[in-house]
């Protein structure tokens, strides 16, 4: 006869089973929300990218990218215009550089009978790149997918805005630190936008 304080291997069968089953539960439920999350991740890239590209944030990048390809070919060459944060406050709000223009109103086929201003359309872009800043830092999109979608968008704009100090709006840093991040995953985004600009 056993003694009571040793156990034989069908007694311990059981729970092994069961401890087997919890182990097994725990790991596809770990993998599940791993899944689920990057699966969520992805949406939410894909969601910046359609902020950044349609509706008001899309239109305003539109109206004032036409704006700087047009101001840029004013001079001959077939490059965008980086403007100063002077010319687009114009004189109206501050007093303007010798030789600067005055870029705080859109040509009326480019407003399109709205009240709309090149630097009101910069916030609403600098807004959009600070969330998708915000979520990139908190590791809420996926990296990957937001370098291959909205690298080149973010890259390109940090490359239009920089005669545009950071003094003067915050969210112009928050573009170069967020178009920073995008260089260091893919060198080669920075060079593509930069040719736009020469």
């Amino acid at each position: 006869m056993r003694d009571a304080t040793t156990l034989g291997w069908p007694e311990l069968l059981g729970p092994a089973i069961a401890l087997l089953a919890v182990l097994v539960a725990v790991f596809v439920s770990w993998f599940q929300l791993r899944y689920q999350r990057s699966l969520l991740a992805i949406e939410r890239t894909v969601g910046m990218h359609r902020d950044i590209t349609s509706g008001e944030v899309g239109q305003a990048r539109d109206r004032l990218s036409e704006f700087m390809w047009r101001v840029g070919s004013r001079s001959g060459s077939n490059h965008c215009y980086r403007p100063s944060w002077e010319e687009l406050l114009g004189g109206t709000y501050l007093s303007l550089a010798e030789g600067s223009s005055d870029l705080s109103s859109y040509p009326a086929d480019i407003a399109n009978g709205t009240n709309v201003t090149p630097s009101r359309d910069l916030y609403k872009i600098l807004w959009c790149f600070e969330r998708v800043a915000a979520e990139f830092s908190g590791r809420l999109i996926d990296q990957e997918l937001a370098t291959h979608l909205l690298g080149n968008h973010v890259v390109w704009w940090d490359a239009l805005c920089l005669n545009i100090p950071f003094q003067a709006t915050r969210y112009r840093k928050n573009l170069n630190d967020l178009a920073a991040r995008f260089d260091e995953l893919d060198a080669k985004l920075r060079p593509w936008a930069l040719a736009d600009f020469e």
